[in-house]
């Protein structure tokens, strides 16, 4: 199965529900499996763990932080007393929505450059009913 998602050396992998980390300056495979950052210390435990890694440097540190952004939404779901994070097919679809919304916030922002005098909300619905619904 092919990954959904890439920032930078950091590939997600839903089948396996991890962020895999491949061909950093000898590092040939690291990867983080999801389902054990489902709260905030867990999270930030992981990220300074990969912090002490030779190869982790500040671009691998902060592609990191921005691939957990996309498919976790921490600030979101783990802020100010959220979560635990579900696992498992929860967690599947939970990321999934929020890739989902991501790419409809982005094609609703490049169409509405492109289009002069239209309705926002209407250009909003237009792009929900271009998108699938299903799981990737």
């Amino acid at each position: 199965m092919e990954s959904l998602f890439k920032v930078g050396v950091w590939t997600y992998h839903p089948e396996d529900l991890v962020v895999r980390c491949k061909g950093v300056r000898g590092a040939c495979d690291f990867f983080i499996n999801l389902e054990s950052c489902t709260t905030s210390g867990e999270m930030l435990f992981l990220i300074f763990h990969v912090s002490t890694k030779r190869w982790a440097t500040n671009e691998v540190i902060g592609d990191l932080v921005e691939i957990l952004e996309k498919l976790l939404r921490p600030k979101l779901t783990l802020g100010f007393g959220g979560g635990p994070l579900p696992t498992g097919d929860a967690m599947r679809e939970l990321i999934a929505n929020h890739l989902i919304d991501d790419i409809e916030g982005k094609e609703t922002f490049y169409r509405a450059a492109m289009t002069e005098g239209e309705d926002w909300q209407s250009l909003l619905q237009m792009e929900k009913d271009d998108l699938p619904r299903s799981g990737c």
